[in-house]
């Protein structure tokens, strides 16, 4: 797996080091969402107290929305941690298509605002696993 990150991408890393002290797996901007990638065990300190290095970051980057997501091996707490605080019911992958199952009454929060939640969800599993297609599907508990 090999990931690409253009200049821009390395100026917020290169920002996202400075404030945080926390070197990210991988940063991406998707819409007017910064997306960073750092060690599950390392999403806290990334955050701060009470969101505060995130708000930091926020400032320096004005008009843009900040991500943190905690990376994985496993792919089913991956997808957990890129859905959170949404639920994840369950993954089934199927060739080059993965399968999210979540509660009914989640799966809209789950797709987010015009599908921008849907589309990170895309791009970084297709960055970190390999899995370009991916399905959410809502499902009564």
């Amino acid at each position: 797996m090999t990931i690409k990150i253009g200049m821009e991408e390395l100026q917020y890393i290169n920002l996202f080091q400075d404030i945080t002290k926390i070197t990210p797996k991988d940063c991406v901007q998707i819409g007017e969402t910064i997306v960073f990638v750092v060690d599950e065990d390392k999403v806290g300190a990334a955050i701060g107290k009470n969101g505060e290095t995130v708000e930091k970051i926020k400032k320096v980057l004005k008009d843009k929305k900040v991500s943190i997501v905690g990376y994985t091996p496993d792919l089913e707490r991956f997808v957990q941690n890129i859905l959170r605080p949404v639920e994840v019911l369950g993954i089934e992958r199927e060739g080059n298509t993965l399968r999210i199952y979540v509660k009914k009454g989640e799966y809209r929060r789950a797709i987010g605002n015009q599908g921008k939640r849907l589309g990170r969800i895309q791009t970084l599993l297709e960055r970190h696993f390999e899995i370009p297609q991916v399905k959410l599907i809502a499902r009564e508990v």
